[in-house]
């Protein structure tokens, strides 16, 4: 999958003191220009209707567009593409809205919990359908998470299979995030 990376569209106080959406913490939210997505997806666990592992992985194609899902088990596709029609509030399956990911030191696989598995490190949760910040958009739409990513931001690896890989600027502050056993 490639995109071009667009402005921020959510920043992120240093502080919650006040309501209003946020991202949640150990979590980073990358947006991509708008029908700038292409290529394919593999999505492990999904939250459309309901958060769950998925039995058999999907793999979402893009071309700008989402144009089609493939592998899903049977229940699992008819739920997805409900979702993404739904979602994508222009007849089609929709648009990717974001790819946040998971970076928490602590955070771990629940299989249940969404918030906890997007934090994991080396996720990806991969917001699907018409962004909220456009006419008709709204924040009711399918995530897909990938676990165990490679990614890439330019030309410098960033992850590889879910590890670290670097630049080699932050591996010294990567190597401070230590699991808290407390």
């Amino acid at each position: 999958m490639k995109f071009v990376l667009d402005k921020v569209k959510l920043k992120r106080s240093r502080v919650c003191d006040k309501p209003g959406m946020d991202t949640v913490p150990g979590a980073r939210s990358l947006y991509p220009t708008k029908n700038s997505v292409k290529g394919r997806i593999v999505v492990q666990a999904l939250f459309d209707e309901q958060y769950r592992r998925l039995r058999k992985p999907i793999t979402i194609l893009a071309n700008g567009v989402i144009t089609g899902i493939e592998g899903a088990a049977p229940e699992d596709h008819t739920s997805f593409e409900r979702s993404l029609k739904r979602a994508s509030g222009e007849g089609g399956l929709g648009t990717f809205i974001h790819f946040t990911y998971g970076f928490h030191p602590s955070a771990r696989f629940t299989g249940e919990q969404f918030i906890e598995d997007i934090r994991m490190a080396g996720t990806n949760a991969i917001g699907m359908g018409l962004p909220w910040w456009e006419a008709g958009g709204g924040e009711n739409h399918p995530d897909g998470v990938v676990f165990d990513q490679s990614l890439w931001i330019g030309d410098v690896q960033v992850l590889e299979q879910g590890f670290f890989k670097g630049p080699p600027s932050l591996e010294a502050l990567h190597a401070q995030l230590v699991t808290r056993t407390d």
